[in-house]
């Protein structure tokens, strides 16, 4: 930035000059405005002009250099103030306290002793930007090390806990198989040593009853006194070894009923698995046979439904048809009499056609009506079914009264009045 400056201010032309105004104290003014000035040009001075950019851009880089170096700021601060104070420039006042009016277009005066300082200044602002950058590249590269670093030691403290849990998971597995096992040793250990247990008892159970014998032998050959109390010994002996041995055949006779029951408790148990498995089996069978049948219902229902849409449509069929066997009748011009359109062989004609399509008309009806009886089972389908063969009945008759009634009336007079034709159409009715 500084360096940009620099090359600014070098390329502005130093032939044109903005002149900057000073008050010159005077009594000649001109019509109550500020007197005129003149362009000031001091020895050792270059007066030069830049544009608004440019100004705002040089001081703005001095409020830089004043904040960033403050000792550099100031220093040149004096030494543009000497070297003004020193050269030939203090020979025109610049009294701007006295209210004179200044161009808005405010002017910088640098003196050309001055700007290798201001250069220097500018350099070693230059200077510091560049390892300002630098420093700020060099924090963002560690800080974006450090993001990946932060970034792997989380992804590995994660690898860690899932390699944790499952060493843990197989720990306790582990574990739990080797209690199993030790239990299943223990058992069998507690198992040998009642085993052992029973057959050192019977050991110790015989070499009493040889040291007895021995014992009763040597008691024969002493003294009476000495055998009465050695048999007497050896009867206490005889009773204690009774009542182990009863103890001991009720201890076994005790394992023994045990070990069945524990038989018995596990065929049960194999027995109501069996069961239990049959059971299963024969629900998830009723299940499907369930499903099969709520299929089956869902489709007789639906082919139902659609048996008693098609009936309805053939009764409505049958109904237009009815309809269109009605007699075309025309009237006269004066309004009063009702004429046939046909001759009375075309009469006879369209009666005897009438009357077959009736006739085969009356057959659809009751043939729909037994398979609609049959089929439908809904009461508001029945009803309307219901409904229309009545309809369609009651219709067949009045075109049978109306053709008989028509045909003989046409052939005795081949007119009929409108009141006739009401009084007939009130009978039908």
């Amino acid at each position: 930035m500084g360096q940009t400056i620099l090359d600014k201010l070098e390329r502005f032309p130093r032939h044109k000059p903005h002149t900057r105004h000073a008050n010159i104290v005077g009594n000649s003014m001109y019509n109550g405005n500020a007197p005129k000035v003149q362009p000031i040009v001091g020895n050792g001075v270059e007066p030069f002009s830049e544009p608004e950019h440019g100004r705002v851009a040089l001081g703005h880089a001095r409020k830089l250099s004043s904040d960033s170096a403050g000792s550099d700021g100031s220093s040149l601060r004096g030494s543009e103030s000497a070297g003004v104070s020193n050269s030939g420039t203090a020979d025109v006042s610049l009294d701007l306290a006295r209210g004179a009016e200044v161009s808005t277009d405010t002017q910088i005066i640098i003196p050309f002793d001055q700007r290798h300082k201001m250069s220097r200044v500018l350099t070693t602002m230059q200077r510091r930007l560049g390892t300002a950058k630098t420093d700020m590249e060099d924090l963002i590269s560690r800080l974006n090390q450090e993001r990946a670093i932060k970034d792997y030691l989380a992804k590995k403290v994660k690898d860690l806990e899932v390699e944790l849990e499952t060493s843990k998971q197989k720990n306790k597995e582990n574990l739990q198989q080797a209690i199993l096992v030790e239990r299943e040793r223990l058992t069998q250990m507690q198992w040998d040593m009642e085993e052992l247990r029973r057959k050192s008892f019977e050991m110790e159970l015989k070499l009493k009853a040889k040291e007895d014998e021995k014992s009763s032998m040597k008691l024969d050959d002493g003294p009476t006194n000495e055998k009465d109390v050695a048999q007497e010994e050896l009867d206490i002996t005889k009773k204690k070894l009774e009542d182990l041995m009863k103890q001991y055949e009720a201890l076994e006779v005790k394992s023994k009923a045990e070990l069945k029951f524990l038989a018995k408790e596990f065929k049960s148990l194999q027995s109501s698995q069996k069961q239990l498995k049959q059971d299963r089996d024969q629900a998830i069978n009723e299940k499907a046979e369930m499903e099969k049948h709520l299929e089956h219902e869902r489709e007789s229902r639906q082919h139902e439904k659609d048996r008693q849409k098609r009936l309805l449509h053939d009764c409505r069929t049958v109904w237009s048809r009815l309809q269109e066997c009605n007699l075309n009748l025309s009237s006269e011009d004066d309004g009063n009499n009702f004429v046939l359109n046909s001759s009375s062989e075309d009469a006879f004609d369209l009666l005897e056609t009438f009357d077959d399509r009736i006739s085969l008309l009356l057959a659809e009806a009751q043939l729909i009506a037994d398979d609609g009886g049959a089929d439908c089972n809904e009461k508001t389908m029945n009803s309307e079914l219901r409904t229309l063969l009545g309809d369609i009945l009651a219709d067949n008759a009045k075109l049978r009264r109306q053709v008989y009634s028509v045909a003989r009336r046409a052939l005795r007079k081949g007119t009929i009045s409108r009141e006739q034709s009401l009084d007939i159409s009130n009978v039908d009715r």
